[in-house]
């Protein structure tokens, strides 16, 4: 059964595909679309933040912000 998952990667997630016997299917990314899906993403990690304000979530936040920080240099 394939699954199809239109998100940033980040963590080693395609490995983990790998190491299940799967083969991960990516595309990159860059300048203003990487930018757009970044501020998504952020979008998104508050959320859960909101829902769940552990010190985990901040840190999903933080993530997010250092990209979008290093993103400007590009």
């Amino acid at each position: 059964m394939r699954e199809t998952h239109d998100k940033l990667v980040r963590d080693g997630v395609p490995d983990v595909i790998r190491a299940n016997g799967e083969t991960p299917e990516l595309e990159r990314v860059s300048g203003a679309e990487y930018r757009e899906r970044l501020h998504e993403k952020l979008d998104a990690a508050v959320a859960e933040f909101h829902d769940d304000p552990s010190a985990a979530e901040l840190a999903d936040v933080r993530a997010v912000l250092d990209a979008v920080e290093r993103s400007g240099s590009e």
